[in-house]
């Protein structure tokens, strides 16, 4: 309830009134204080008997850290407070029970190769697969990266070697959003003398083909092989994680 002022006056039955001077300083006071607040502040000490008005932004939560006096801690305070690192999980919390980290679950997705360009189409055991031996020969892969995504965590092609040896290659990507060009972003990873083992189903990282992909981004791949030391390269499809 606000403050309302009044008319000073001796009331009945009351033998020493409390005079205007005090009532007018009581007033005072008040606007005094009342005029401390902005929106979105509060009122602390960090001194004994001397409040200050503390403003308290946007994301942020009242509190005191390991040191120093209350303030407006932010996201990244807070985790520091209560010991979780980012891009971890609490797991054990509730009364009586220390929390403890835990990494947080990655996301991943498996997109076998589209079509190939030189590469021959044809199985490696029970696995379809698109031959490349030849210098130039490549395959394309399409995906849409999950709206969940936040970072990424690798991206890699797999393939069977049919015989011990190295390969050459380069990646090239283009993504964009629904409503830009396709090509309005576009990537280049590439590698030399890879070891591969015959019949093991070996990874291309092709990671560094993705700088500044985001959520919601439709992404073209092109693997393409530079060179073969011997035998073919079978590729089975593209693994893409994220967190």
């Amino acid at each position: 309830m606000a403050y309302i002022k009044y008319t000073w006056q001796n009331f009945p039955n009351v033998t020493t009134p409390i005079s205007k001077a005090n009532l007018d300083h009581l007033e005072t006071q008040y606007d005094e204080v009342g005029n401390l607040f902005d929106a979105h502040s509060i009122l602390i000490a960090i001194a004994d008997n001397t409040p200050v008005v503390l403003p308290v932004a946007a994301s942020t939560i009242v509190g005191r850290a390991a040191a120093g006096n209350i303030v407006a801690l932010t996201g990244t305070q807070v985790r520091t407070l209560i010991g979780w690192t980012a891009n971890k999980l609490l797991e054990g919390a509730g009364a009586g029970i220390v929390p403890t980290e835990i990494d947080a679950p990655g996301r991943e997705f498996f997109v076998p190769p589209l079509f190939g360009v030189g590469a021959t189409e044809g199985v490696t055991g029970d696995f379809y697969s698109w031959f490349m031996n030849g210098a130039g020969e490549l395959v394309h892969f399409n995906f849409k990266v999950p709206y969940d995504f936040t970072a990424l965590t690798h991206c890699k092609v797999l393939g069977i070697m049919g015989a011990n040896g190295t390969i050459d290659w380069t990646a090239t990507t283009e993504f964009a959003a629904i409503g830009e060009a396709y090509n309005t972003h576009s990537d280049t990873d590439t590698g030399n003398g890879l070891a591969m083992t015959a019949s093991e189903i070996e990874e291309v990282d092709i990671s560094l083909a993705f700088t500044g992909i985001v959520a919601g981004d439709f992404v073209g791949v092109q693997f393409t092989l530079d060179a073969i030391s011997v035998g073919s390269y079978s590729v089975i499809g593209l693994v893409f994680k994220y967190t």
